[in-house]
């Protein structure tokens, strides 16, 4: 590449401001050398340290992955969660029993029998209300099928009463 160039008198003040202005402007080119070598330093140095970070995080990963649940473990959360289910089921059954149990009672304060507890307990001898009951379990007689729906209706309109006037 041919440069051309003119050279002019100029005042020795004026090409000094000049030059000046110029260098105030721009860097020179060993500067600019010197900032790219310092930028390449930067990013090389950066590039080592990620690159040593992911294979931080790539160990960490692998002890993660073989740090599972023992066995042992896994079994004793099985039959804790195979217990809570049977407990649950039990106590469903219990209060489904409990449920049944104050229906009766409620069905024997309605029909105004007010049978001595302890002596036909212990005698097992009021054979209406063995009779009743063995009906009522089998489900046979279709009457006492229906006041059986009919009576839980109104021991559970009872107990939601009986347990909003607890709660007020």
């Amino acid at each position: 590449m041919v440069r051309l160039r003119k050279r002019a008198l100029l005042p020795a003040g004026l090409r000094r401001a000049v030059r000046g202005w110029f260098d105030a402007r721009y860097i020179s080119r060993a500067d600019h050398r010197q900032d790219i070598k310092d930028a390449l330093w930067e990013v090389q140095t950066l590039g080592r340290e990620v690159t040593a970070l992911r294979a931080e995080v790539d160990k960490l990963r692998e002890q993660v992955a073989k740090t599972g649940p023992e066995q042992a473990q896994v079994r004793r959360w099985d039959d804790a969660h195979r217990l809570a289910q049977e407990t649950a089921v039990a106590m469903d059954q219990v209060l489904q029993n409990e449920v049944l149990l104050w229906q009766a009672v409620d069905r024997q304060a309605t029909d105004g029998q007010s049978v001595d507890r302890q002596g036909a307990d212990r005698q097992g001898t009021d054979r209406q209300s063995v009779d009743r009951q063995g009906a009522d379990r089998q489900g046979t007689d279709r009457q006492s099928v229906d006041r059986q729906g009919a009576d839980r209706q109104a021991a559970d309109r009872q107990a939601v009463d009986r347990s909003s006037r607890s709660l007020a």
